[in-house]
């Protein structure tokens, strides 16, 4: 009888560890397919991000282009006198070709930035950060409201990095806006291609290659081309580099957010923070100093 009675009492603990077993593959296995699936509604909305913003960096060149070679030019910058509208130097200052674009060698007339540009600074500004802080309260809004609202920061933003592209050229030469175009529009091509191809999430490693590859060929052949202005083109080519990497990690840290999803306004809302690269650094320097602040105290 005892004997019987320890033999079911172990075929008992056997079938109640099977159950554990099972139970405990089970979890598991879900787990794994939350993580995949989470992984994967990432990737997604990384990979939608970086595709809204080729289409958003052709829409910066054109609005480029126009103020570099239209009248919109004047909107944005007060013209001196003494130079030749839309006249541009490849590389250097203007003063140092002012036989093609300039009249005097003046150094004290260089353009200059008027009301415009100081309204599309401070409220884009402005616009962005509480694109930051209010971003759960901005979610909630109605669609129409935040599309008008996105379609003004953009608008702001892209006045303002006009002007800074039109004083650029006056002075440092028109190619180092085409160049850094360029190398921006082929990283963020092909990081949109990779993610949608593969359906990963972005890395540093994968990153750096898009960054590095691209940034050396355009700085060979822009030597080749601009020996003499190698200096400025290395500058740019860096600058360039950093702004790419910034760009990573923003979307990285966009990552660990809860509040973003693949619905079109998350990615909408998402690309345009990348987009305002310029604002986006400033913000992510403040809170990388209130981060420091609080480990601190």
């Amino acid at each position: 009888m005892n004997m019987y009675s320890y033999e079911a009492y172990k075929t008992d603990n056997q079938n109640d560890q099977k159950v554990f077993d099972v139970n405990n593959q089970n979890k598991l296995e879900l787990e794994q397919s939350k993580s995949i699936s989470t992984t994967q509604k990432r990737a997604d909305f990384e990979s939608s991000v970086f595709s809204a913003l080729v289409i958003q960096n052709l829409f910066i060149l054109m609005m480029i282009c126009f103020g570099l070679f239209t009248n919109m030019q004047f909107w944005l910058v007060d013209q001196p006198s003494d130079i030749i509208d839309f006249c541009y130097c490849g590389f250097g200052n203007t003063y140092q070709c002012q036989d093609e674009c300039v009249y005097s060698q003046d150094e004290q007339n260089y353009p200059k930035p008027i009301a415009l540009f100081y309204c599309s600074l401070i409220i884009g500004l402005i616009m962005h950060i509480w694109l930051n802080v209010g971003l759960a309260q901005i979610q909630k809004q109605h669609f129409l409201i935040i599309l008008l609202y996105l379609a003004i920061l953009c608008l702001f933003y892209i006045f303002t990095l006009t002007t800074f592209s039109i004083l650029i050229a006056y002075t440092l030469g028109v190619q180092l806006i085409f160049l850094s175009w360029i190398i921006d529009f082929v990283f963020i091509f092909c990081i949109a291609f990779y993610t949608t191809r593969t359906k990963t999430q972005v890395n540093y490693k994968v990153g750096t290659i898009f960054i590095f590859i691209p940034t050396l060929l355009f700085l060979i052949i822009y030597i080749s081309i601009y020996p003499d202005s190698a200096l400025y083109i290395c500058l740019d080519c860096f600058i360039v580099a950093i702004h790419e990497y910034f760009i990573i990690a923003e979307i990285i840290r966009f990552r660990n957010k809860e509040e973003f999803t693949s619905s079109i306004l998350d990615i909408m809302i998402g690309s345009s923070l990348l987009f305002g690269s310029i604002n986006q650094c400033v913000i992510s320097l403040i809170e990388l100093c209130q981060g420091f602040l609080k480990k601190s105290i």
